[in-house]
């Protein structure tokens, strides 16, 4: 191929890079004026090159054509309309500037995704550890949300803060039964507090609070007769963290034992006094 004069204008020969087959269609007429007219089957070196650096080729007078050949295969069109002929030195540059440019976006992906990975490590641990230490102070909404989290592989921003809103819930909740459970205990009346005056019954209340406790897997989401109930849950979970109840917080664990005597075990609930 050779350049090609039209109307006293010189139309240069398509440039010989990326190993490209040129067709030359010769010079036609478009509204833009005249052009002259090279296709070629695309290749992988263009394919790379346009991938990182399109528009800075589009200058150079490559573009795609939205066509397809009849082998079913992307062609590449180059134009040319101004007698102009590619500056290889300046579309090689311009080629490095657009692999640099992709070098960088690269870098910036990898570290995105190490961070992202990262922060789903922590926080998949945050919520591990907050399901194990309170879990049951999620709602069971809550908890099939920490469920979809604990699950997803990775998680990005949003995710994070429905992460850390979850946890400050179950921080909260588990504050707002603490208190509750403290009410209750400052409530106790003189005469209620003779049923628990002996250690060994305030063990046993303990010991009986951390069984059913020990049974609440469904947080009491299922009316199965095992484990506590909503009413009790919460509660007995707060009671079950103890190491020693003292007489007041023993008589509030008797009040919940009370509700779920079956579940007691049958040496506890002599000692308590419970009938099954």
């Amino acid at each position: 191929m050779v350049d090609i004069v039209h109307h006293g204008i010189t139309f240069p020969d398509a440039p010989r890079v990326f190993d490209l087959h040129w067709d030359d269609r010769g010079v036609i007429t478009t509204s833009r004026g005249a052009r002259r007219l090279h296709r070629a089957p695309v290749t992988t070196e263009f394919i790379v090159a346009w991938s990182t650096s399109g528009s800075r080729l589009r200058p150079h007078g490559f573009s795609i054509e939205s066509d397809m050949s009849p082998a079913r295969r992307p062609v590449i069109v180059l134009h040319w309309g101004d007698g102009r002929a590619v500056d290889l030195g300046v579309m090689a540059e311009a080629l490095r500037a657009g692999q640099e440019d992709q070098r960088r976006r690269d870098v910036a992906m990898a570290e995105r995704q190490a961070y992202i990975a990262e922060r789903t490590v922590e926080v998949h641990a945050r919520l591990r550890s907050t399901q194990a230490a309170v879990g049951w102070a999620w709602s069971p909404q809550a908890g099939l949300k920490v469920r979809e989290l604990l699950d997803a592989p990775s998680l990005v921003e949003w995710q994070w803060a429905a992460a850390e809103h979850l946890i400050a819930r179950a921080e909260s909740a588990v504050v707002a039964a603490q208190s509750k459970v403290a009410t209750a205990a400052a409530e106790v009346e003189e005469a209620d507090l003779v049923a628990v005056e002996d250690a060994e019954v305030r063990a046993a209340v303990l010991a009986a609070v951390q069984h059913i406790t020990r049974f609440d897997d469904d947080l009491a989401t299922e009316s199965n007769g095992v484990g506590w109930s909503p009413a009790t849950s919460k509660p007995g979970h707060v009671l079950a963290q103890e190491t020693v109840l003292d007489a007041p917080r023993a008589v509030v664990g008797m009040r919940l034992l009370r509700r779920h005597p079956r579940q007691v075990p049958e040496h506890l609930r002599s000692i308590l006094g419970l009938a099954a």
